[in-house]
């Protein structure tokens, strides 16, 4: 028999392959708890995932005969605890979606989290989040439980002859399942803050902002009084938080002065412009943000 504490585990940065040495199972987190700061997830055959930084732990306990990946911040050795070592039982419970299929696995995959804090509307407990491929099929399904959510997305089988699965860097798309009112909607990723919304195998992505297509808003910008003399409210509305220039031109598309320059959260918020060094004439208030513009015509009068 194989003894673990002899038989160090060399385990390189990014994806490796993983035998579990014990002879009985064992808790993931604490059989990674002397690397944990260099893991960045472990993941079965079955696609679920033990992922610290997310505080998500789908697997539980792992298991005599199974084989992990697991992708490495760095370089790092694993010893498994000694099999003298007696340990409880994780109790884990994976609840699984009823309404989007649990999807084909395959040998290549790719692993999504999306953090609560992302959602700009939180969705409730027992909705479900599916992801698609290109041609409609489902990749990818979990149970939103009010917590982080980690999904395995699985890639195509090239031996299967047909496809089951997403292939490199083909685009994914996501629908939430609203539980309570039994409708589907679009869910709209505005960034990622690892990952670029495209399929990569053996590699793990997390979502920055994430909305449904209901509580996407468009970017606006508007003033009131139009016309005014001396000062104008200048209103305005994000969708997602970013850096905001506003600025007033001339008719010849000549900047004169900036109005308001910084960040500014997701929704509506107003600036105050004085206008009082500007001559009268008309001109045109132009707000630029996340690689979008709005521009409003205006008219100063004295």
């Amino acid at each position: 028999a194989v003894d673990p504490l002899a038989n160090g585990v060399a385990l390189n940065q990014y994806f490796n392959h993983l035998g579990y040495l014990r002879k009985t199972s064992a808790p993931v987190a604490d059989v990674m708890a002397p690397i944990v700061s260099s893991v960045v997830l472990v993941k079965d055959y079955l696609g679920l995932v033990y992922w610290p930084s997310l505080n998500v732990n789908q697997i539980g306990d792992m298991h005599p005969g199974l084989g992990y990946k697991i992708n490495m911040s760095a370089a790092a050795t694993l010893t498994y605890p000694a099999n003298a070592m007696n340990f409880a039982k994780s109790n884990v419970y994976n609840e699984t979606p009823v309404y989007y299929e649990v999807p084909q696995r395959s040998g290549a995959d790719m692993t999504i989290g999306i953090p609560l804090s992302s959602w700009n509307v939180v969705p409730e407990i027992g909705d479900e989040i599916a992801v698609f491929d290109a041609q409609g099929n489902i990749v990818g399904s979990s149970v939103f439980t009010g917590s982080n959510v980690a999904m395995s997305i699985w890639g195509a089988d090239q031996q299967a002859g047909y496809k089951n699965g997403m292939s490199n860097k083909e685009s994914l798309t996501l629908q939430l399942w609203h539980r309570s009112i039994n409708d589907v909607e679009e869910v709209v990723i505005n960034n990622w803050l690892e990952g670029d919304g495209l399929f990569h195998a053996n590699t793990y992505a997390i979502v920055g902002k994430i909305g449904l297509e209901s509580d996407m808003v468009e970017m606006s910008l508007s003033n009131y009084p139009n016309p005014f003399a001396d000062n104008t409210t200048v209103e305005f509305t994000l969708p997602e938080e970013g850096d905001v220039q506003i600025a007033l031109f001339n008719v010849l598309g000549e900047k004169l002065t900036i109005i308001s320059n910084g960040t500014y959260p997701a929704g509506k918020q107003s600036v105050q412009f004085d206008a009082k060094a500007i001559a009268p004439g008309n001109y045109f208030i132009k707000l630029e943000s996340n690689s979008k513009n709005v521009t409003i015509p205006v008219q100063i009068i004295k």
